[in-house]
């Protein structure tokens, strides 16, 4: 039972990511070269000049002044946030994301695969549980990187 809930909760989150998408425009290749400052979302004031190097270049983001700084501050007090922020950082802005995202959902098919096979072969080994939960973690980080990698559609 609980591996049919875990199965079906990612649905209403495809619906928002969904209805997200819609309402939403993607910012993330801005993000990325480094045009808009990741955590504010404001345009840095660069030259075409500059903005054609960053294209040619590696990504490079970075986040304006006060965003730093208030960064710091918080990992001041609450030290553990430098490792949230620096997963945060490589999740919504590493380019080689989308390879670990294909592993991720290949590694669900396998476990549902495996699942599939021992269950015609009359073994019950219940791994539903399991690929329940990686998709509906799945679900969660890309609709949340959707999220923070996006603008309100002006």
């Amino acid at each position: 039972m609980l591996g049919l809930i875990l199965c079906l909760i990612p649905i209403p989150i495809m619906i928002w990511n969904f209805f997200l998408l819609k309402k939403r425009e993607s910012i993330s290749f801005e993000m990325r070269k480094g045009w808009i400052c990741h955590c504010c979302k404001k345009s840095n004031d660069m030259t075409d000049v500059q903005k054609l190097n960053k294209i040619l270049s590696e990504n490079n983001y970075h986040i304006c002044t006060s965003c730093s700084r208030d960064r710091k501050l918080k990992i001041l007090r609450y030290p553990i946030l430098k490792w949230i922020y620096k997963f945060w950082d490589e999740f919504t802005m590493s380019s080689s994301i989308s390879h670990y995202s294909k592993i991720y959902i290949g590694l669900i098919f396998f476990l549902i695969a495996i699942d599939m096979i021992f269950l015609f072969n009359g073994l019950k080994i219940r791994l539903s549980v399991f690929y329940g939960l990686l998709n509906f973690i799945y679900w969660i980080l890309n609709t949340s990187k959707t999220y923070y990698t996006s603008i309100n559609k002006s």
